[in-house]
């Protein structure tokens, strides 16, 4: 908007199904909820390196290729989802623990070999 080029996030934020559905079950319970919207992610945002030293550590055996981008980590993005946490006490599975299932479905549909 400035006529400056905007700065590489490099950062994605991930959440799980089950937050997911505990969050519509949330609103649903909740009749203050009703026409507003949430943002439904943890606020541990991850930027791509930090993902893939954790896929590393979950899944070693995994030919995860690790090379620092030449710009740098790049801007880490942040999220704020306090009006659901104050909606309801709710809060997220951890990105760590999120993941590690991920690798788990991957392993037991076959896409990943078992450690």
């Amino acid at each position: 908007l400035k006529g400056k080029p905007a700065p590489k996030t490099n950062s994605t934020a991930y959440v799980d199904v089950e937050d997911v559905a505990r969050a519509h079950v949330a609103a649903y319970e909740h009749p203050e909820a009703g026409g507003r919207r949430y943002l439904c992610s943890p606020s541990e945002v991850l930027t791509g390196m930090e993902l893939h030293k954790l896929l590393k550590e979950l899944a070693p055996e995994c030919d995860i290729q690790m090379q620092d981008p030449p710009e740098g980590e790049g801007v880490r993005l942040g999220m704020d989802c306090s009006a659901l946490h104050e909606l309801s006490g709710f809060s997220f599975l951890p990105v760590k623990e999120t993941m590690a299932a991920q690798v788990r479905s991957f392993q037991e549909l076959g896409f990943l070999s078992k450690a």
